[in-house]
């Protein structure tokens, strides 16, 4: 009965794989992360992060990731490229060049790992200014058979 009411679900797509943004604002700033919200091992998962600044940005710009971001995902490439990145106890820094007009926008390029266990998978990603949080948003995804 349980095999029949997945391979159903999979058949209606609610198995399939789902993207949502979340938002939040801090110190100006606005910080906006599109992220898989269902997600399936072995498939590209989006992940994209966007800032916009209160006016212009004045220096580079701080986007920090939980630490075990990357055990989930098989990480390809950020587009852009950071310019420098760091890793610290429970966290991933990374340093982006300002756009010249306009907000940031970073795209990572990633699978989800193989064989990550069914279930929840929570995460952040944050926004520095002059090395403090400004901003933080916090989601979930969910990993299909």
């Amino acid at each position: 009965m349980l095999l029949l009411l997945i391979v159903l679900a999979g058949l209606l797509g609610f198995l399939g794989p789902r993207e949502r943004t979340v938002r939040t604002e801090g110190g100006g700033y606005g910080l906006e992360v599109t992220h898989g919200s269902v997600i399936r091992s072995g498939q590209p998962v989006p992940l994209e992060i966007t800032v916009q600044p209160p006016s212009a940005f004045t220096g580079p710009v701080e986007i920090k990731l939980d630490g075990d971001v990357f055990e989930s995902f098989d990480f390809q490439n950020w587009y852009p490229n950071p310019d420098t990145e760091t890793r610290s106890e429970g966290e991933l820094s990374y340093e982006f060049a300002p756009p010249d007009t306009g907000p940031l926008t970073v795209h990572l390029d990633a699978r989800v790992s193989p064989g990550l266990g069914l279930g929840p998978e929570s995460h952040w990603v944050a926004l520095a200014v002059d090395g403090v949080e400004v901003a933080r948003v916090d989601f979930r995804m969910w990993v299909a058979p």
